[in-house]
């Protein structure tokens, strides 16, 4: 497996500030401190993508779904895990594969060579836990129909990253793609330590969202439920769901309805982000809400407030030529929600893949890729205060357009005053890298990020 070198954005507080854009800036709204970089590590050696990002205290961990080169006759492509990890506060970084051993309970013969799809979650143990798919398959890693047994697993680390258990859950797929395949995984700790898992379930035409739950560390599971399916009168699909668990009984479900088109789809076709919620732990659900539009392959995302769990917002981009991103904000658990809100309606260009995290003082925060920034194509940083945007901060490029089932997801995660995302950037063809921005909530100080050792 050849090395893979990442691009890194280096922060500091004492950086140029960006361009104003006064324009674009309610009255009073804070711009945060200049971001300098990137500095790039030089070519890669493949393609990262969907980075999911959790943090502990000084422990940042990334995984994220990386293609490489094929080493057998017949493979264009290998994909596989890997896990870039940061015990110091990112002054230091060090990258593997997530271990083949991880799916020896469901594959003792080790022949699921392939995994991707992955999601952290830190559990209030610090133990950490990783969400993904594993499969099987001959020949080339990037074409579907050679790939088998897509089989959704769940493993735990206790020590911040560096090892891996052997799987502690996991759904077993059967035969090529769409055929019986357990897909899209995504994974939430309350802050009582409950686990739960939702992922997408393809039987041909049929699509599922399933849903388990573990009380104890991932030692036991409920048994799979199902919690939504889709209509084949209305040839639609549902899939893409993520899960928010604030504590207090309180879980937030949304996934992405698409709506009316043939499948599998040859181009990205219009869609419903839908939203459920849960007042009991998950054991019944309400909804479902019609957030808004969305657009496939482009799923939204719900996250909730710990420090008040009545709290939570759906972030989408909708179906327009050029899709907005926006959020719908529910104060009192699901019962009612707010007005669409979009983040930056003013700019052209599509807007694509938000992902949120809500600060200890009740400010959302969302990171989103923005075409139409003034300065060029950008990951935007905005913060959130009583549904109002108070600032914004575009991280430095280069980031690019996300193409289709290369890029359904960034990762964000925060502690205290500190907030890291990792998303996708380079140029859409192998000098793809994972990138990391770090810096507060608003208050205008950044800390460098150190280059990832790979």
């Amino acid at each position: 497996m050849r090395a893979l070198l990442l691009l890194v954005i280096l922060l500091a507080s004492g950086c140029v500030a960006p361009a104003v854009h006064p324009e674009e800036r309610p009255a009073g709204f804070a711009t945060l401190a200049g971001v300098a970089g990137p500095v790039s590590l030089g070519p890669q050696a493949g393609h990262a993508m969907e980075p999911s990002l959790a943090m502990r205290g000084d422990a940042i961990v990334i995984a994220a779904h990386t293609e490489m080169p094929g080493t057998e006759p017949g493979q264009a492509r290998v994909f596989a895990i890997v896990v870039h990890r940061s015990t110091d506060g990112g002054a230091t970084w060090s990258s593997a594969p997530l271990p083949r051993d991880v799916t020896s309970p469901f594959d003792p013969l080790g022949r699921m060579r392939y995994s991707g799809d992955s999601v952290l979650a830190f559990a209030p143990s610090g133990a950490l836990y990783l969400a993904g798919v594993a499969l099987d398959g001959v020949g080339d890693a990037a074409v579907l129909g050679q790939n088998t047994d897509f089989t959704v697993f769940v493993t735990r680390s206790d020590d911040q990253g560096a090892t891996w258990s052997p799987a502690v859950f996991h759904v077993r797929g059967a035969g090529p793609a769409l055929a019986l395949a357990q897909d899209k995984p995504w994974l939430s700790v309350d802050p009582e330590g409950s686990l739960r898992l939702v992922w997408t379930e393809f039987v041909q035409s049929l699509t599922l969202i399933q849903y388990a739950r573990s009380d104890d560390g991932g030692a036991t599971w409920s048994a799979p439920r199902t919690l939504a399916l889709n209509s084949a009168q209305e040839m639609n699909q549902v899939t893409g769901a993520t899960l928010a668990t604030p504590g207090g009984g309180r879980v937030y479900l949304s996934y992405t309805d698409i709506r009316n088109e043939p499948w599998p789809p040859t181009a990205p076709v219009a869609s419903r982000q839908l939203a459920f919620w849960s007042a009991d732990g998950g054991a019944t659900f309400q909804g479902p809400l019609v957030v808004g539009p969305s657009v496939f392959p482009r799923f939204g995302r719900v996250v909730a407030d710990p420090r008040d769990p009545l709290h939570a917002a759906v972030l989408a981009s909708d179906d327009a030529a050029q899709p907005r991103v926006y959020l719908r904000e529910t104060r009192d658990g699901g019962a009612s929600w707010g007005p669409r809100l979009d983040l930056a309606p003013q700019r052209a260009g599509a807007q694509q893949l938000p992902t949120g995290w809500f600060g200890p003082d009740g400010r959302l925060h969302v990171a989103y890729y923005d075409a139409g920034w003034p300065g060029g194509e950008r990951v935007v940083l905005d913060t959130l205060e009583g549904g109002a945007l108070v600032a914004e901060q575009p991280a430095p490029g280069p980031s690019i357009a996300p193409g289709p089932y290369r890029r359904e997801y960034f990762g964000l995660d925060g502690e205290g005053s500190r907030v890291w995302a990792a998303w996708v950037a380079g140029d859409g063809g192998t000098g793809d890298s994972v990138a990391v921005l770090t810096g507060t909530d608003g208050t205008g100080t950044y800390v460098a990020a150190a280059p990832f050792d790979v």
